[in-house]
Parts: C-alpha cells; structure tokens; sequence
C-alpha cells in the first residue's frame, strides 16, 4: 500500500507530538461526557484479490488496486448543507466513561474505485459471453467494458470504538493537548456500484461484511468547548458478499486493507463551564 505525500505529512505532524512529552492521565473533568464529532478522511487501500461469482462465472482477479475519491476542497460541497455527506466524511457520536477513557459510535464514509485500465490477471472460467474461457493466472486489461467497481456512497465503515486520552500538556486557560489512541470494531454498509462483463448495473447499499481499525492522533482541546484532532487510522476489512446483480447468487468477495488520515471537528455537547473541578 503506498502511502501518498499528503498522508505521510499528516503521519510526520502526529507522531513526533504524541511523543514529545510524558504521557499523563488526562486532569480536565471529562467523566460522563457526551462529545460529537465530524471531519475528513483520505484513505489508501492495499491491493486486493476480487472473486466472482455466478450462474456463468467463476473467477477470480489478482491484485486489483483502488484508490479513493475525494471531491476538490470547496465550501460547496464540504460547508454546504444539503451536500455534506459527498466528500470522504467521519462522524462519531461518543462518551467519557472516565476522564481518560471514552466509547463512541461512528461511521467512516470512504469511498473505494478499482483503478480503470489497470492490467490484473485472471483465474477460473467465463462461459456464455465473449470473454467465455478457462483462465490460469492470465493478464487482463481491467477496461470499463469488462469490470468497473466501486463503493462510492461509500465504503461505510459502521463501528464501535473505545479510545483512552492522555495528556500531553499543562491545562491553560485556552485548554490543552492531548494523545489519543483506539481501537474498533464493526460492519460494513456500502453502497457498491457495479458493472461486471456488460450485465445490468448494480447499485443499491448492502450489509457486506465486517472490519476492525487502530488509530492515533493529537488533539487540541479550546476552551472546554471543541475540538480538533489530527488522527491516523489503520484498518482491516472483509467483505464475503458483494452482490454484483440483481439476481440472486452472483457475488463477489474481497479484503483489504486501509489507512486513513483525518482532520476531526469535534464539540462537548454539555458544555461545562472552563473552570469547572475535577471529579473522577
């Protein structure tokens, strides 16, 4: 998976923060906490194999790379009201079960497109069609006319995350900063766009399989009110049942791997007053 310049500028700002102080418990009173958060990923995907299947297909293809589908930084589509769910988003729902601990509901809304004119290579069998034959690790051009895959409304990545916070900084009167680190769990729900060997496109969401991610950041808590988090993700994905038709039985499968790095907006939906005391 290759890690492109603007992930590994993220990557570069990140770790040498979280690292460059004593770790602490976290002291600001965030115990029984609700927070919410909303933000933008770019994602990178390690090369999958694709398997096929159907009533006259079997096969399978090599090595199929992708890559990700962010819409051109704007306020319309990012600030607009209506198109907000267009570009690659994040949005958590979460709560502090201590000062240092919090569990939170989110999904991350990827966007995942095969590469067009890529030449993977081919095993298994094609019968009734004019790519019909018995294929043995054979190269094949990946043109619009044999294969385009996507899941671009999106790869919907619907989890559970606990994550621990520890504090990198003094509080001051302006907040703090701070180490996150997690670890999730969950499901997948894509919206796959699919056009296989010229058969009717298919295009509907799907429960397709299940995934689990790490991640680290550096957040910058303002005012005991918002805020913002530089964060990294690594992940994993499996996906058994991709329906590629309308008719039933025709599928295809695949896993992979990701990684993400994401700009997070978040706010404290009680908000406390800034000099409040800690009670753990």
């Amino acid at each position: 998976m290759q890690l492109p310049i603007k992930h590994l500028v993220l990557v570069l700002l990140i770790i040498p923060v979280s690292f460059s102080a004593n770790c602490q418990e976290k002291k600001a009173n965030e115990k029984n906490r609700f927070f919410f958060c909303w933000g933008w990923n770019r994602s990178s995907y390690t090369a999958s194999d694709i398997h096929f299947k159907g009533s006259n297909y079997d096969f399978t293809l090599h090595n199929v790379a992708a890559k990700d589908r962010q819409s051109p930084i704007g306020i319309d589509p990012y600030f607009h009201l209506l198109k907000i769910t267009i570009p690659q988003v994040n949005y958590v729902l979460g709560y502090y079960l201590k000062n240092n601990f919090s569990i939170s509901f989110g999904v991350d809304h990827m966007k995942y497109v095969v590469v067009e004119g890529q030449t993977s290579s081919i095993s298994g069998e094609i019968s009734a069609n004019s790519y019909s034959g018995s294929y043995q690790d054979q190269p094949i051009v990946l043109s619009p006319q044999f294969l385009e895959f996507e899941h671009t409304d999106g790869l919907n990545y619907v989890y559970f995350e606990l994550s621990r916070h520890s504090q990198l900084s003094k509080a001051k009167k302006w907040g703090t900063i701070s180490f996150t680190k997690g670890v999730s769990i969950g499901g997948l729900y894509p919206r796959s766009d699919i056009t296989l060997m010229g058969q009717e496109n298919y295009d509907k969401f799907n429960v397709t399989g299940y995934g689990g991610a790490l991640k680290m950041g550096t957040r910058f808590e303002l005012w005991n009110r918002i805020f913002i988090t530089n964060e990294v993700k690594w992940g994993y994905l499996h996906m058994p049942k991709i329906p590629t038709s309308n008719n039933k039985g025709e599928y295809a499968s695949q896993h992979f791997g990701f990684f993400q790095t994401n700009v997070i907006l978040g706010f404290f939906l009680d908000f406390k007053k800034k000099g409040q005391a800690n009670t753990n």
